[in-house]
């Protein structure tokens, strides 16, 4: 990789007190996403996407990193921040969306394992990666005429 380069910018205010704290596994809305793309020249060697998903009281933020065409490669959790579940960001967790795609169902429970005791992270943290993969697919695939 020789370079990477934003695509859109965009943040959302941080939660402004104690009552603000995240409490279910739906983010919310972002006006922009920003995702990265790595160069080789002229090729595109593929992309990545941080984002943050809701833990069951604090954001877990995350990275995604997308084959040049949209399959996961890698889910790596950047900062975890509840105080129970952190087996989410194990190897054997975040391993297991490789190679998955908008085709794959990405069910918690069925192609994709739940944590014990990190139920909420493990279901924010597939919701989020499925999120990546759709917005991948709107802003790199359109749909042909």
């Amino acid at each position: 990789m020789t370079g990477a380069a934003p695509l859109a910018t965009g943040s959302r205010p941080a939660p402004k007190g104690p009552d603000d704290v995240y409490v279910d596994a739906a983010p919310p809305p972002k006006s922009a996403y920003n995702f990265y793309v790595a160069l080789s020249g002229e090729n595109v060697d593929g992309y990545a996407l941080l984002d943050e998903a809701r833990g069951q009281y604090m954001p877990i933020s995350f990275a995604v990193k997308l084959s040049p065409k949209g399959a996961v490669e890698r889910l790596e959790i950047m900062v975890y921040r509840e105080q129970y579940g952190s087996e989410v960001k194990s190897d054997r967790f975040c391993r297991q969306f490789a190679g998955k795609t908008l085709a794959d169902p990405l069910l918690l429970g069925d192609d994709v394992l739940i944590v014990s005791g990190a139920s909420v992270s493990s279901r924010a943290l597939t919701d989020g990666v499925r999120r990546s993969l759709i917005l991948f697919d709107e802003l790199f695939h359109p749909p042909s005429p």
